[in-house]
């Protein structure tokens, strides 16, 4: 069966909506950070701090090239996996890909903005965020649909989704 790829900006929900469809369609589960986490023995906060940007974006790529070749998978994808075509493009090969969103005071809330724990969010005003939401917009633009997570719970959420999936796949689930 085709895989749902999860797709968005920081903290509107695609790790704790992607573990729920995981359980409810016994599909695997895979977070594209914590494989980059795990395969680097680091955080994403320490690999941005002493590699960079793009050296994270390299093993990203390289993440999302093996999650993109399973099948019955849910793939959570960071928040900036679609700025690179060659992401999309193996993702949409055997995936339906959904953008995620929220506004920026859902974001704010989720977001633990001063830990630092979301390098691009660190210490970041609410304006500030929803400029760079703006600005990646563009790339979220790839998506098959839209859910907007602000005021749904995970549950809903995922429900949503699962019913995309149902129209996509004609995938039954009890």
């Amino acid at each position: 069966m085709k895989n749902i790829v999860l797709i968005g900006f920081m903290a509107v929900g695609k790790t704790t909506v992607g573990r729920m469809l995981s359980d409810k369609l016994n599909f695997k589960f895979i977070d594209t950070d914590e494989v980059i986490e795990n395969k680097c023995n680091k955080t994403i906060q320490n690999i941005f701090a002493e590699f960079g940007e793009g050296y994270f974006r390299k093993i990203e790529s390289d993440v999302v090239k093996i999650a993109s070749s399973c099948t019955d998978t849910v793939i959570s994808c960071g928040g900036g996996t679609p700025k690179d075509p060659d992401n999309v493009r193996s993702l949409e090969k055997n995936g339906m890909i959904i953008c995620l969103k929220a506004d920026a005071d859902a974001i704010c809330k989720r977001a633990d903005i001063s830990s630092g724990i979301r390098p691009i969010l660190y210490n970041k005003s609410k304006n500030e965020i929803e400029d760079l939401m703006l600005k990646r917009q563009k790339y979220y633009d790839v998506a098959q649909y839209f859910v907007d997570t602000s005021d749904l719970t995970p549950e809903e959420v995922a429900d949503m989704i699962i019913e995309y999936y149902r129209k996509e796949t004609d995938f039954y689930v009890p």
